[in-house]
């Protein structure tokens, strides 16, 4: 196998450095890993304890503000009753203005299940609910704080199930004390359910009758904001699952994540639903610990997991309450070690000076030699490619390298100029393949296009040669660019007019739509020319175009020394005719039939008329290309079904009908040429029908 300079060179020092490094590197590995160990554990801890507590001061918080409000009602004379439901509002509202974390206040009695809530709103502002038994069920009236008082909002029958049957009302009822509820999901009727947890106080009267139920719930939402900002390491992250008949996340930094679309409300996604793998695995193994996992300092479990290390801490956490929380906190041993790696690394480079200054010197008398060379290789393989842009190599101390960069530049420039001679596509294709242009083509089918600048002839008597050229280049730019930008070749320029093709040198499917699309956008582009030629320094042109499909032979023309990627054929010579017609018919682009066959759907088009063009024994359909179909406004396709319409009508020497018709279209576009020109053709016919043979073709002489 040979080798090239630079890397038989590179190859055998190589080998003495990798050894030396790889000593040092074993040793400064170990020793790192040792310490980052040990941090890595006390940064877990730290943000365990961090979590727990404010766990606890939230749970605290509800815990407190639930008896406190315990205590208020039943000091009340009237809370056995609703009527006492405004005064504990007015405490609810209180409690809800300085506890910004909860979610809702609820007082329920026991005798009735009636109740009054006052209820945070995704604005954050407050609502007061109170549901009344009203027969069967109970009617519900909400109304909001409004100064002193309250401003009624709604009132109806309360959809919600008896309060008395919650989870939460159910676990104080059944122990007479204060007791938490699994963690739910908080359904809101403004459109923002979230996860949520309720703490549930009984209120008894003074003979220790139970009088009813205070709840105090709070929101997870916040709680997974505050996971947001613990960090552990660069990408670590904690959350909070809840164990119980089946585990759940129940805060997470990501705080969509845990939540599931089940119909029209959100669930607590299962474990395997929150599409985090790694957090499933871990869950199972939490799970598997539970029975032994008590409060207390932060266990390690690390885990392996897709090929890579993970550091996890779990710690029981809410005190005593029954709430089964578990905290994790996740962070790729990565984290620790990348400086490890990064210092062990260090270690090496530094070990490795010696060794590698012997390198250095073999590896700067290689690269002035070889880097150059390969330079103009990859340039050569770019020219190959038709890749010309101007690259100038860095100049070399050898002189005949420096002299064949300066000579491949040089090529790349003259190339440049040949591109812009010739069919790009065809110049690569030359380039790429090897061989040599020859005279001959063959047989295609291809769509041909010819654009012309309307009244470029008349601009070129009244202004000087020098501004002509300038003025011709800036739309021929715009003609030429659309061509190319749909996938076009443009073969030409005869003075102001473009002549282009599509489906050769390279095969194209849609050559015909992509004909009549260039076509159209050009016509835009130009008047987004004229937009900003608005202060009337520069003359405003509008151009026509004539397009047809047919086979025709592309190839080179011309003789054996000079000769001419082109196209020639019947398609040419119509598609010339066409653009020549538009000046009869004061249309902008005109298409033959089987074009119009050929773009299908993709254009809206109208037939103009029948003609025997010069040199053709054949009668050929004209039609009028007036826009693309997904930009074409309702009222321009009607317009262009109508005229049709009257065609029909014309073909059949209906003429009475056809006249009419073409009247109509003219109602609606009081400027169209081909209805002006039919509609007068169908009055001369009324008074003096053609004869018997008539094939409804009209002759024309134009080239």
């Amino acid at each position: 196998m040979k080798l090239s300079l630079r890397r038989s060179l590179a190859i055998r020092i190589t080998a003495l450095l990798v050894g030396t490094l790889a000593v040092l590197g074993t040793v400064a590995f170990f020793r790192a890993r040792l310490a980052t160990d040990d941090l890595s554990s006390r940064l877990i801890g730290q943000a365990s304890e961090q979590v727990d507590g404010k766990v606890v001061g939230l749970l605290e918080r509800a815990e407190s503000q639930g008896r406190l409000m315990s205590r208020l009602v039943a000091s009340s004379p009237q809370s056995e009753d609703r009527a006492g439901f405004r005064p504990l509002a007015e405490t609810g509202l209180k409690l809800m203005e300085a506890n910004t974390v909860f979610s809702s206040v609820t007082f329920v009695l026991d005798r009735t299940g009636e109740s009054v809530q006052v209820v945070r709103r995704p604005n954050g502002s407050l609502a007061i609910n109170e549901s009344v038994a009203r027969g069967a069920g109970y009617w519900r009236e909400e109304s909001a704080p409004f100064g002193d008082g309250r401003r009624f909002v709604s009132s109806g029958p309360d959809p919600r199930p008896d309060p008395r049957d919650a989870d939460w009302y159910q676990a104080a009822h059944k122990t007479r004390e204060q007791a938490w509820a699994k963690t739910t999901v908080l359904r809101d009727p403004g459109g923002q359910d979230a996860p949520g947890v309720t703490v549930a106080t009984p209120v008894f009267d003074r003979e220790n009758r139970l009088m009813g139920m205070v709840a105090v719930t709070l929101t997870l939402t916040d709680l997974s904001r505050f996971l947001q900002t613990v960090k552990v390491g660069e990408s670590g992250f904690p959350f909070i699952v809840e164990f119980g008949e089946q585990a759940r996340v129940i805060a997470y930094p990501d705080i969509n994540s845990f939540l599931f679309p089940e119909g029209t409300v959100l669930r607590l996604a299962k474990i395997e639903e929150i599409g985090q793998p790694l957090v499933v695995n871990l869950v199972e193994k939490i799970e598997n610990q539970m029975p032994g996992l008590r409060d207390g300092p932060v266990r390690r479990i690390d885990a392996d997991f897709e090929g890579r290390r993970y550091l996890v801490g779990v710690k029981r956490i809410g005190g005593d309450r029954g709430l089964d929380w578990v905290l994790c906190v996740v962070v790729p041993e990565l984290d620790f070690m990348a400086s490890v790696y990064q210092t062990g690394i260090g270690l090496v480079v530094l070990g490795g000076l010696a060794v590698l200054g012997a390198v250095l010197f073999a590896v700067l008398v290689s690269r002035r030699v070889a880097s150059p060379l390969q330079d103009l290789v990859v340039e050569t393989e770019r020219v190959r490619a038709f890749d010309l842009a101007s690259r100038p190599l860095p100049p070399s101390n050898i002189k005949e390298i420096d002299r064949l960069a300066e000579s491949m530049e040089q090529m790349k420039t003259g190339l440049r100029s040949f591109e812009k001679m010739v069919p790009g596509d065809y110049a690569r294709w030359l380039l790429e393949s090897g061989q040599e242009a020859r005279l001959g083509g063959e047989r295609r089918r291809i769509t041909v296009y010819f654009g012309d600048i309307r009244g470029f002839t008349a601009l070129s008597h009244r202004i000087e040669p020098e501004e002509l050229v300038e003025i011709l280049a800036e739309y021929l730019d715009v003609l030429s660019g659309e061509v190319i930008r749909h996938g076009g070749t443009v073969d030409k320029f005869n003075g102001d007019d473009v002549m282009a093709f599509w489906g050769a040198p390279g095969p194209c499917e849609e050559h015909a739509r992509l004909a009549c699309t260039a076509a159209v956008h050009s016509q835009r582009t130009i008047s987004h020319l004229h937009t900003e030629w608005a202060d009337g320094s520069k003359p405003l042109l509008t151009a026509t175009f004539g397009v047809a499909t047919g086979e025709v032979v592309v190839g080179n023309v011309g003789s054996r020394q000079r000769m001419n990627y082109t196209a020639i054929g019947d398609a040419v010579n119509l598609a010339s005719r066409l653009q020549g017609l538009n000046r009869f018919y004061s249309t902008d682009a005109l298409i033959s039939d089987v074009t119009r066959l050929e773009a299908g759907d993709a254009v809206v088009t109208r037939l103009v008329d029948w003609v025997t063009l010069l040199g053709r024994e054949e009668p050929v359909a004209v039609y009028e290309l007036i826009d693309l179909t997904e930009d074409a406004q309702p009222a321009v396709v009607a317009v262009a079904r109508l005229h049709d319409h009257a065609m029909q009508s014309y073909r059949s020497r209906d003429f009475s009908e056809a006249h009419e018709g073409f009247l109509s279209v003219l109602a609606k576009w009081p400027e169209d040429g081909p209805a002006r020109i039919l509609a007068s053709r169908c009055a001369g016919f009324l008074e003096k029908p053609p004869p018997e043979d008539w094939n409804g073709a009209t002759p024309m002489t134009v080239k």
